[in-house]
């Protein structure tokens, strides 16, 4: 089972509003896809929140692990256009998801089932949530896997934040802006990816260096793949609105980074000499 924890929210645009959140659509989607997934978040009382809670019971969720707040509404963000088009993002603080809940008797067997745990930055960024947070990731077995998903956005993270959550930390999602933030906070060396072709095999390498830690001891993951053979790689994104050059949304920290961080995968790898071809 994977256990997703963090926020969910709507995107509200000038005539419309999406549900999003990057944890809903991580969770929304790998179920679609036909995992095991348990999705815990907070809404509030009011009519998004109801609209929310009818959605995911559409999709088949777990409407148990739906917290409900009284005091605090459901999470939104306003976003508009700037006079050249561009979109801005106001992330309203003080809702729902900034007060999810540890709840022992309830949380402890999901955590113990738990093949991987995902989490991000946005969920910690009031005082409760972090403490919150970093409960649940500090319960797991030693079997499961953390997932990070940094997910850097402005006003709404600190090197606490990131310190603490690196520390437990299998697996890091960042942009590669996200990544210069990262040598801002910290002026030590970070290799997000690297590749290393040779001539029978494809060496893909992820090392995240904890600026934190004994940077003598890296955490270190590596997946070596041996085959004379060259690979023809097929690749899929789920964010829509994809182009390679004058990217509209996904080109930087406020619109997410997926897109541009796609984007530049498929560059990096259809570099590697094993490699014949790339689709997106």
């Amino acid at each position: 089972m994977i256990l997703v924890i963090g926020e969910i929210l709507f995107d509200v645009f000038p005539n419309y509003r999406s549900l999003g959140g990057a944890p809903f659509n991580f969770a929304y989607h790998l179920k679609n896809f036909g995992f095991d997934v348990r999705f815990i978040s907070r809404i509030g009382i009011d009519d998004a929140g109801k609209e929310i809670m009818h959605k995911l019971e559409l999709s088949r969720f777990n409407l148990d692990d739906l917290q409900i707040d009284e005091d605090h509404p459901t999470g939104s963000v306003n976003v508009h256009l700037d006079e050249n088009g561009e979109p801005k993002f106001d992330i309203i603080s003080g809702v729902a998801y900034d007060y999810i809940e540890f709840i022992p008797k309830y949380h402890s067997n999901l955590i113990d089932a738990a093949r991987m745990i995902y989490f991000g930055s946005l969920v910690q960024r009031s005082e409760a949530g972090h403490k919150n947070l970093q409960t649940f990731i500090a319960r797991n077995s030693s079997d499961s896997i953390h997932f990070y998903d940094i997910n850097l956005r402005p006003g709404c993270y600190n090197v606490d934040i990131i310190k603490k959550s690196l520390i437990k930390t299998d697996i890091l999602k960042l942009s590669t802006d996200e990544l210069e933030k990262l040598k801002q906070l910290r002026s030590k060396k970070w290799t997000m990816m690297s590749l290393s072709p040779g001539s029978a095999k494809l060496k893909v390498q992820y090392r995240i260096l904890h600026p934190f830690t004994n940077p003598s001891k890296p955490f270190l993951r590596t997946r070596k793949v041996m085959s004379s053979q060259k690979y023809h790689i097929q690749m899929y994104s789920i964010h829509g609105l994809l182009r390679a050059e004058n990217m509209q949304l996904g080109h930087d920290a406020d619109t997410g980074g997926q897109i541009k961080y796609v984007v530049e995968l498929c560059k990096a790898l259809s570099q590697s000499e094993n490699v014949k071809r790339v689709e997106l």
